[in-house]
């Protein structure tokens, strides 16, 4: 994979890393809901995402480095992309290609049998970063009220 970039799926064993990542600064300011979240609360969540039907949920690694997550939550035909980045290894491009990865992992796991999914990624109007990854990858933006919705139509 580019940049030597390789995704395993997520388990209890990067439950921590995971912690760590959704509470560093950067990544809470480009959070929709912007306070610290408890361990105990992130333990629930994480035991809950890692087992739940219709969510794709990975670890991003380097060679042996942990270095992002990503996320795809299935709602019908849309894949809602969740994804953030080691803040010792952003500004390298690696979120296009984590946006990219996101589009083979919708083909390779088409559990529904859907002829076309609709990827979409929500950023706040100040994640700058974020907004062009999505528009490098192609997707198409609209600006709503609190946010701004990426979409890209994939067949699968």
């Amino acid at each position: 994979m580019e940049n030597g970039l390789h995704f395993v799926k997520a388990d209890m064993n990067y439950l921590d890393v995971v912690f760590e990542w959704a509470n560093e600064s950067t990544t809470r300011e480009n959070a929709f809901n912007t306070r610290l979240i408890p361990y105990e609360e992130h333990v629930n969540w994480y035991e809950k995402k890692i087992k739940e039907a219709g969510t794709f949920f990975y670890i991003c690694q380097q060679g042996n480095l942990n270095i992002g997550q990503l996320r795809i939550e299935m709602d019908n035909n849309r894949a809602v992309i969740s994804y953030s980045i080691d803040k010792n290894h952003r500004g390298r491009g690696l979120g296009k290609i984590i946006i990219k990865q996101a589009e083979e992992i919708i083909r390779n796991h088409n559990l529904l049998g859907l002829e076309e999914v609709v990827l979409v990624g929500k950023v706040k109007k100040s994640n700058i970063a974020s907004q062009r990854c999505f528009l490098a990858q192609g997707y198409n933006e609209e600006i709503l009220d609190e946010y701004i919705e990426f979409t890209k139509i994939v067949s699968v």
